[in-house]
């Protein structure tokens, strides 16, 4: 099944399979750009479910597969939003090696179509702007519900947190992937 990612037949057989059902209570999460499954790891640590994974780069999909049990979809942008089960959280990883905005408005499609406890943008480095470049797209979008956005960075890892469940974000004491992904568990 390799390179072709999640069919709209397997995503349809997983969910209606009651094992993979999660439990109330449990945040259920969505891993953009997964790469190397960072965010996955963290969540997963945490005890959360990661009901989808999406990542562009098709070579990495053995490797997630190997270390998550679960392929990542490779598709388009458009698919991968149709064929993603319900989740609760969005983590989206922004990088170097791919362009900024395809990302934030790939964000910002599963935003406006799914009801999100919230979305974490991260990454490896500053944030260079990029905060900037996120707020401004996300405001600008009318369509999008009622959010509120925070930016923190830390040493080698920057956030842009966008919730509609915190007045005032919560961000923890040490600054990493897995304590900000706690905030809203």
């Amino acid at each position: 099944m390799t390179g072709q990612g999640i069919t709209f037949e397997s995503t349809v057989d997983a969910l209606l399979q009651p094992e993979n059902a999660s439990a109330p209570g449990i945040l259920r999460c969505a891993d953009l750009y997964c790469g190397d499954g960072e965010a996955t790891r963290a969540a997963l640590d945490l005890g959360l479910r990661v009901e989808y994974a999406y990542d562009p780069d098709e070579s990495i999909c053995d490797a997630y597969l190997d270390r998550y049990g679960q392929e990542p979809f490779a598709g388009s942008i458009k698919d991968s939003i149709e064929v993603a089960p319900e989740f609760d959280l969005l983590l989206v990883r922004v990088d170097g090696k791919r362009e900024t905005y395809p990302v934030i408005w790939h964000g910002m499609r599963f935003a406006r179509a799914r009801t999100l406890v919230g979305v974490i943008f991260w990454q490896h480095g500053s944030l260079s702007g990029f905060d900037m470049e996120l707020a401004g797209i996300f405001m600008s979008d009318p369509e999008l519900p009622s959010f509120t956005m925070y930016g923190q960075q830390h040493d080698d890892l920057s956030f842009v947190v966008i919730s509609n469940v915190h007045e005032s974000f919560p961000w923890p004491d040490v600054l990493s992937l897995e304590n900000v992904i706690a905030a809203f568990a």
